[in-house]
């Protein structure tokens, strides 16, 4: 059709007008576009045409013009990034933090990471039946993320910080604790998307406090779960945000801390649960890398030779931790000692809205004191059904926790190795497990003293 039009740029401008990929009402099959004078190019959805499927992705070219064409089936519950490879005789696809190839500029989805210039990034494709939250579909790049940044020391590194509060000054806030956060803030906008949770009852109002890295180099010594104390991070985090936290009239409970990591970073989250459970009320990890091992140069590669992973060997030979201490902690501040379950697709979408308010206790950022009996803090697992042997691992890791009574669920997702759909499990498991934790307050003194203050201006 292209081709043969006597006015080609027409027919493109028409076909792009609603959004791309454009949609076949009688199949599972989608077409995507793109324009490009390059001599290549590839479209990459992450574990549909990447990897061993890499020739599933490559484009048609329109002859004499510049239009590229791919035409493919998507699975009806898929949650994807896709993006497009200019291509010369280079494959490698987005990396950690490193997002070169351009995004859909006709996106019908969205997108899932943005580059500086709104150029390069992923997009996001949904199968007919999937769904994404309102909170990810209102995101505009255009708007500077509201987050505080830093930089904190970690032993002899210096790392970028984040901070991250409701827009209301409040007391007694949880916190997340959040790995990763140069990805979540910089590129993927969670201060929108949290703000627009919060306000619609979907997440109870949350502090967030998160480390990133200038370098997946960096980011491999200190998620490296043989090499660094969470502890130590979190010290240095904690004495950071303080200074922000007192600033934006917030009084943050770090009694109330959940941690929460994706694919090394999701490892180092339940890594550092295991080490020191004190310090945490719950644990969201999505796809945890369990292939890593304490061996010479681990990788990804290695899981296939893996009967038992590192880490769910760690865990089968973890003797059962005494729910005593976590339960008198519990009768002590008010909280509730239910386990969540594991929630069914209504859950997952339900609004957040039923909470107490209680009254203040400790000085925000106090460090909690460490007891190594203390119960193991409830784990929100999730994986990709795309992501091979990682599904079969993950079912072994949680046979494994459950053997030692450590409460979790496991959600299986139909995606791959995804931020498209790790944010969608960020949010979720996040509300639900601040259902479980005595819910903040509006500061009423600070927030009368701001409104009144910008009156007068």
């Amino acid at each position: 059709m292209l081709s043969e039009h006597p006015d080609p740029a027409h027919v493109w401008d028409t076909l792009v007008a609603e959004g791309t990929p454009l949609i076949d009402a009688d199949s599972t099959r989608m077409t995507f576009l793109i324009e490009s004078t390059a001599p290549a190019v590839h479209l990459w959805i992450n574990r549909l045409t990447d990897k061993e499927r890499h020739d599933l992705g490559v484009m048609q070219h329109v002859p004499g013009l510049p239009y590229w064409v791919k035409t493919v089936a998507i699975p009806p519950d898929l949650i994807a990034s896709y993006c497009f490879r200019l291509t010369d005789s280079t494959h490698r696809p987005p990396g950690h933090n490193t997002f070169p190839h351009l995004r859909d500029p006709h996106a019908r989805f969205g997108a899932v990471v943005t580059d500086e210039d709104h150029r390069l990034g992923t997009s996001l494709i949904l199968g007919a039946n999937a769904a994404v939250g309102q909170e990810w579909r209102a995101l505009n790049p255009q708007i500077p993320p509201r987050v505080q940044r830093g930089a904190v020391a970690v032993g002899h590194e210096v790392v970028p910080s984040y901070f991250f509060a409701p827009a209301v000054p409040m007391r007694n806030v949880p916190v997340l604790v959040l790995l990763d956060a140069d990805i979540w803030f910089e590129r993927m906008h969670l201060d929108q998307a949290l703000d627009l949770a919060i306000s619609q009852g979907r997440v109870p109002p949350v502090a967030v406090v998160g480390i990133g890295f200038h370098n997946s180099q960096q980011r491999a010594r200190l998620l490296n779960p043989s090499a660094t104390s969470m502890g130590v991070v979190l010290d240095g985090l904690f004495e950071w945000a303080q200074t922000s936290a007192v600033r934006l009239g917030v009084e943050v409970d770090c009694e109330q801390v959940v941690i929460a990591g994706q694919s090394l970073g999701g490892l180092a989250a339940l890594n550092a649960a295991m080490a020191e459970p004190r310090r945490f009320r719950f644990v969201i990890a999505s796809s945890p890398s369990l292939w890593w091992h304490p061996g010479k140069s681990p990788s990804p590669k290695d899981l296939i030779t893996q009967s038992q992973p590192w880490f769910v060997e760690k865990v089968a030979h973890t003797k059962s931790h005494s729910a005593d201490a976590h339960n008198h902690e519990a009768e002590h501040d008010g909280g509730t000692t239910d386990t969540p379950t594991a929630p069914n697709q209504e859950d997952m979408r339900e609004k957040y809205i039923s909470y107490t308010l209680r009254t203040p206790r400790k000085a925000a950022w106090a460090s909690p004191e460490i007891n190594q009996q203390a119960q193991l803090p409830p784990a929100y697992l999730s994986v990709g059904i795309r992501e091979g042997l990682s599904v079969a691992h993950m079912h072994g890791l949680q046979r494994a926790m459950n053997s030692i009574g450590w409460a979790n669920t496991l959600d299986v997702a139909d995606g791959g190795h995804d931020l498209a759909w790790w944010r969608e499990a960020l949010i979720t498991h996040l509300g639900h497990a601040l259902r479980h934790i005595p819910n903040a307050e509006v500061n009423f003194l600070i927030h009368q003293f701001s409104i009144e203050e910008s009156s007068t201006e």
